[in-house]
């Protein structure tokens, strides 16, 4: 895991990694539903859908030129020559280039290209509505997360200390065994365990929501 981290950051592979620090869940709430979808749906939101947009407007191009294939070509030259032994002769050419064989060239490709056209439209119109989808989905896990961190700091963690101090306290008098405690400090060390994992899951569902709309999403 340290490896792949510094390579995501361009270091060596055996470069020291420090401790990591989670830092606490902002107090505010994290932006609503609504402006999540509008930040990612703007023009300079989520990369993926600029990059979208972009190959549907490339497609549109390429079809709008395999629809001018099918007007006839004109060209028009004009040549000028010296000729120092000879009078100056001066060329004007006309020339058109007609379609002769549309229906096995032209008419291909422009309905080629209005497939692919269709296809890059099609691709966009999916990956709007799975960005959608996935920041309904992280906007949700993430707040889940932040509640539920919050209540195991606020209620569960510290009832568990307290049963751990009453053990010890009784322990000490002969009522209560030393399994007995142990069991109530293993059960502290679980809810710390899966305190600082529901933080770190909250702080990954924050980083993909930022990576779904293009902009900071904290409070």
């Amino acid at each position: 895991m340290a490896a792949r981290l510094n390579a995501l950051l361009g270091r060596a592979a055996t470069e020291p990694v420090a401790a990591l620090e989670l830092p606490e869940p902002e107090s505010g709430d994290l932006p609503v539903v609504d402006s999540l979808v509008a930040w990612a749906l703007a023009g300079g939101g989520r990369p993926a859908l600029v990059a979208g947009a972009e190959r549907v407007a490339a497609a549109e191009a390429s079809l709008g030129a395999a629809r001018r294939e099918l007007f006839p070509d004109f060209s028009l030259g004009v040549a000028y020559q010296q000729r120092p032994q000879f009078p100056t002769m001066v060329s004007l050419m006309v020339g058109i280039n007609v379609p002769v064989f549309a229906g096995s060239k032209q008419l291909p490709m422009r309905r080629e290209m209005a497939a692919m056209r269709d296809m890059s439209a099609a691709e966009l119109l999916n990956l709007r509505n799975e960005t959608v989808a996935r920041i309904v989905e992280i906007r949700a896990r993430a707040e889940q997360d932040r509640n539920l961190v919050r209540l195991y700091r606020g209620g569960i963690l510290p009832q568990a200390r307290a049963a751990v101090q009453a053990a010890l306290s009784g322990y000490r008098v002969g009522r209560v065994t030393f399994m007995q405690l142990i069991d109530n400090q293993m059960t502290v060390n679980r809810y710390e365990t899966e305190t600082y994992r529901l933080l770190a899951d909250y702080h990954q569902a924050v980083g993909e929501l930022e990576a779904l709309v293009g902009r900071e999403v904290q409070p």
